[in-house]
């Protein structure tokens, strides 16, 4: 549920409207599909800091009335901190 919530609130930053019901869909609505098919998190311990290092891949599916469009968004990030609190390990920006 977490995931579901962090993609629908990334569409609606980027000014998309969720619709929730299939009775509230026009022809223009696009559909989307998507498939976490990587969601990795680790830390590299070192000397003065450690390394707090994510890879995330998201498969989507995007219908509407012009046809299907398959994309991937990946995302590969890494940092160093001092310690790895839980607010060091949410993605900034």
């Amino acid at each position: 549920m977490l995931t579901a919530a962090s993609i629908r609130q990334a569409f609606v930053e980027k000014g998309y409207r969720i619709v929730d019901s299939k009775e509230k869909t026009t022809d223009s609505t696009y559909v989307v599909d998507a498939e976490i098919n990587k969601f990795w998190s680790w830390m590299n311990p070192g000397f003065v800091a450690i390394t707090l290092s994510t890879e995330i891949s998201t498969g989507l599916t995007i219908k509407s009335q012009d046809g299907t469009e398959r994309q991937t968004v990946s995302v590969k990030a890494a940092d160093n901190y001092q310690t790895d609190m839980e607010g060091n390990w949410k993605m900034k920006g």
